[in-house]
């Protein structure tokens, strides 16, 4: 794993470097040994995309966007959790259709919440006026904590931004889930 695992690791496993693991927690796909099997990949979706659009954009444009932030950041898609936008675009067509296409939650919130979430923000005047708050995709990429990793990129009607969080891991043996 690439983050720490709390807990008492469960018995018959065993550490191994990572190109002879063969179970990887990464966000990336490991290269296995040379002539080795590839190893099973785990990835921890802990990363949030916030988004913002115009009015009518198109679920196309939207994902054009969001994957170019994710390569700018260096992640796969694989690592979201969840596209967080202001409550006034949850009935978005084309913020529906994207996360319904890859099957990602909308997660919403007011613009009193926004306003609400600590740090500095590129704030835009128009976005201001039409919400109440003065930036959507920073302030909702980091509504529930972390770390902006790539700050706001707008493209055709779109801002996005993403933000994330190390995940909190511990070997679990009494078959619960928990973070």
């Amino acid at each position: 794993s690439r983050w720490p695992i709390s807990g008492k690791m469960p018995a018959g496993l065993v550490w191994a470097e990572r190109e002879r693991a063969d179970v990887v927690v990464d966000f990336f796909p490991v290269s296995p040994a040379t002539g080795g099997p590839r190893p099973l990949r785990l990835c921890p979706r802990t990363l949030r995309l916030g988004m913002g659009c115009r009015k009518g954009t198109s679920p196309e444009a939207i994902r054009a966007l969001a994957l170019a932030v994710l390569e700018q950041a260096g992640v796969p898609l694989q690592a979201v959790e969840a596209v967080c936008t202001i409550d006034l675009k949850r009935d978005e067509p084309g913020l529906l259709a994207f996360c319904e296409e890859l099957r990602l939650p909308l997660t919403t919130y007011s613009a009193g919440e926004l306003a609400q979430v600590p740090g500095d923000f590129t704030p835009s005047p128009f976005v201001e006026k039409v919400t109440g708050v003065d930036n959507v995709c920073e302030r909702s990429a980091l509504a529930e904590g972390g770390v902006l990793l790539v700050g706001k990129t707008a493209q055709n009607g779109v801002t996005a931004a993403l933000a994330g969080r190390e995940p909190r891991l511990t070997w679990n043996t009494d078959g619960r889930n928990r973070p």
